[in-house]
């Protein structure tokens, strides 16, 4: 049993009137990798989509807060440079909606 869950490719082998159950157990010690290896692959790429978000979030993210950053610091900036800093601010948060 101990073989079942060992990380090798070497096979189960018994004696050779217990033929059936050795076969039995080589299908299942398959059948546990193959899950195993599925597990790791999902994982993978859930850790890649992860990843892939994060910087398409971030990327309009940095944008958005450097306009903003740009409002509050300039209080005495012109209406029109206002209307059109959040107009562009807008846009880029808008791009990912």
């Amino acid at each position: 049993m101990d073989k079942l869950t060992e990380e090798s490719d070497e096979e189960i082998t018994l004696s050779p009137e217990l033929d059936f159950m050795e076969n039995k157990l080589n299908q299942i010690k398959n059948y546990l990798e193959k899950q195993k290896k599925a597990a790791l692959d999902a994982e993978q790429r859930k850790n890649d989509l992860v990843v892939y978000l994060a910087h398409d979030i971030k990327t309009p993210l940095t944008s958005v807060i450097g306009y903003l950053s740009l409002l509050d610091e300039a209080p005495d900036m012109p209406p029109e440079q206002k209307v059109k800093y959040v107009g562009i601010t807008l846009e880029k948060a808008g791009n990912n909606i």
